[in-house]
Order: C-alpha cells, then sequence, then structure tokens
C-alpha cells in the first residue's frame, strides 16, 4: 500500500497504550517512555500524511524501532530491519 500510494489498514488505537506495558527486558523507564511516544508521534503522522509522504514517515518510524532496540532487546532486529521500504 505504502509504494502503490493505496489506503493504509485501519488502526485502532491499540499501540496507545505502548508507554504504559511491561517489557521483556529491564529498561531504563524514562527511556523506554520517550521511545515509545516518540513512536506513536510518527504512527500519526504516517496516518496523517498524503500518500506521497507516507514512505519517508513509515522509514523514520522504523529507524526510531531499530534505534530503540539497538539500546535495549536487540532480537528482534532482523524481522525490524526488513520493514524498511525501499524507495
Amino acid at each position: 500500500a505504502l509504494r502503490k500510494g493505496g489506503d493504509l489498514l485501519l488502526y485502532n488505537g491499540e499501540f496507545g497504550k505502548l508507554a504504559s506495558t511491561t517489557g521483556t527486558m529491564t529498561v531504563d523507564e524514562d527511556f523506554y517512555k520517550a521511545m515509545s511516544e516518540g513512536y506513536l508521534v510518527h504512527l500519526a503522522q504516517l496516518y496523517a500524511a498524503p500518500p506521497e509522504e507516507r514512505i519517508d514517515i513509515h522509514n523514520n518510524m522504523i529507524k526510531s524501532c531499530q534505534d530503540c532496540h539497538a539500546q535495549t532487546c536487540r532480537g528482534p532486529l532482523k524481522r525490524i530491519d526488513k520493514m524498511i521500504v525501499d524507495i
């Protein structure tokens, strides 16, 4: 959908709980809260953006995921890396 400029899947707000969830690893609470709030800002920007801007916003959002996981739980990085959309 991003590459074709199509509609995004409906977002049900589930990620809004991200900042208050308990992680699987011990992580500095302020760091986790800041990173999760940043993710939610990117997500809101993605859904508000016109189709021609979505790939850049999506990739920035995924890069923030990479940055967070590089500092904390590195396990999902291989899967996260695959989420970058080539332009």
